[in-house]
C-alpha cells in the first residue's frame, strides 16, 4: 500500500492484515507471497514514474524506491513457513533465485542507481534503460522463487503431498509460461546467469497446436509451482557437466495442446538415463549426481515424488530415454488436464 508522508511515497507493510485474512493455516504462506507480489508491483509503478534528468519528482520517487526496497529486503525468509522435514527440500535453486533478487535490488538498484542519484549524480537515458532492464531481471528471479516456494508450501509436512490441489485453477498460466521462457533463455541480463550459456543452441520454448498467447491464457488443473519445479529441475540436471562439455549440447521445451490436456516436453541430448534406473528417478534420495554419490551433498530431492504428485492432480509424467521418436537422448513428458 502506498501512502504519503511529508511528500514521500511510502510502501507500508500490511503483512499482518494479509495473514489474518487466511482462514486456513496452510494458506498463510500464499497470502504472504501475494503481499510481496503487490509490493513488487508498487515498486515497479514508482520506477515507471522516473524521467531523465534531475528534478523534484525524481527526488521523491528515488527516495520512495529506496524506502520500499529497503523494506522488502528486511522481510524474513519465506522458508520459515516450511516444516523441519520440508526444509531439506529448500534447494539451492530456490536460494539462488532469492539471492539474485536480493543482490540485484541491493547492489544495482539501491547502491548503483538510487543512492548515486540521491548523492547528486545525473540520471541519463542510459541509466533509465539500465534500471528498467535490471528491474525485469529482479522480477523474473522473484517469480521463479515464488513458483518454487509455492510448490514447497503445497507439500506441507509430506514431500509426496499436494495439499491444495485446486489452488491455481482460477489463474491462467501466464506467469508460469513467461518464467519458463525466461529460464530457458539463460536468466536474461547475465546476472546470476545459469547453464544455458554452455549450450551450442539457444534454448527455446516451442509451441505446438497452440500459440504462445493462447497458452498463457489457459488454466490447468495442476499447481503452477509443481510444473515449474519439475521443469527447472530437469533443466538443472541437463546442464550438469555431462552436457556442458559436449560439442553439440542442446535442450528444448515444447508446450503443446493435446485435446483437453496441456503437454510440456523437456528434452536434452546429454548422456541419457540408463533403463535400469529409470524406475527410480522419482524416488526420494535417489540421485545420479556425482556429489550425491560421493556423499558430498544430499541429492534426489528435486524430482522426488513428481510422478505421484502429478497423479494426485490428474496428470502424469513419462520418461523416454532414449527418445527415438523425437531424436533426443532424454525427454520428460508432463501431461496435465486443462480447466474447462
Amino acid at each position: 500500500m502506498l501512502e504519503k508522508n511529508n511528500g514521500e511515497i511510502i510502501l507500508k507493510n500490511k503483512s499482518d492484515i494479509f495473514l489474518k485474512e487466511a482462514k486456513e493455516i496452510h494458506l498463510m504462506p500464499f497470502k504472504e507471497l501475494d503481499l510481496y507480489d503487490k509490493a513488487f508491483v508498487e515498486v515497479e509503478s514508482l520506477i515507471h514514474r522516473l524521467t531523465v534528468g534531475r528534478n523534484q519528482e525524481n527526488e521523491i520517487v528515488f527516495s520512495s524506491i529506496k524506502s520500499a526496497l529497503d523494506n522488502l529486503l528486511k522481510t524474513r525468509d519465506l522458508s520459515r513457513h516450511l516444516s523441519k522435514k520440508m526444509k531439506g527440500y529448500f534447494t539451492h535453486d530456490a536460494k539462488n533465485f532469492r539471492r539474485a533478487v536480493i543482490d540485484m535490488s541491493k547492489q544495482i538498484i539501491l547502491e548503483d542507481i538510487c543512492e548515486d542519484y540521491l548523492k547528486g549524480k545525473e540520471f541519463t537515458e542510459q541509466d533509465l534503460e539500465y534500471l528498467l532492464e535490471r528491474w525485469v531481471s529482479v522480477k523474473k528471479n522473484w517469480e521463479a522463487y515464488r513458483l518454487i516456494m509455492e510448490d514447497l508450501f503445497l507439500r506441507g509436512e509430506n514431500p509426496a503431498e499436494v495439499m491444495v490441489r485446486n489452488i491455481d485453477q482460477e489463474k491462467d498460466i501466464g506467469r508460469l509460461v513467461k518464467t519458463l521462457e525466461w529460464l530457458l533463455g539463460g536468466f536474461d541480463g547475465g546476472f546470476h546467469k545459469s547453464g544455458p550459456e554452455y549450450l551450442n543452441n539457444k534454448p527455446e520454448v516451442i509451441y505446438n497446436n497452440i500459440t504462445a498467447e493462447e497458452a498463457t491464457n489457459l488454466k490447468i488443473k495442476a499447481p503452477h509451482g509443481l510444473i515449474f519445479n519439475i521443469l527447472q529441475n530437469c533443466l538443472s540436471n541437463a546442464l550438469r557437466s555431462d552436457i556442458k562439455n559436449m560439442q553439440d549440447s542442446r535442450v528444448q521445451l515444447i508446450i503443446e495442446r493435446d485435446g483437453q490436456n496441456l503437454v510440456f516436453k523437456f528434452s536434452d541430448n546429454g548422456i541419457g538415463i540408463p533403463k535400469e534406473i529409470q524406475g527410480r528417478i522419482f524416488d526420494e534420495k535417489f540421485s545420479t549426481k556425482e556429489e550425491a554419490l560421493r556423499g558430498i551433498e544430499e541429492g534426489g530431492k528435486g524430482l522426488a515424488y513428481a510422478d505421484k504428485r502429478l497423479l494426485k492432480v490428474g496428470g502424469n509424467i513419462e520418461v523416454m530415454s532414449p527418445d527415438t521418436d523425437g531424436g533426443w537422448n532424454t525427454t520428460f513428458k508432463i501431461t496435465v488436464p486443462i480447466v474447462g
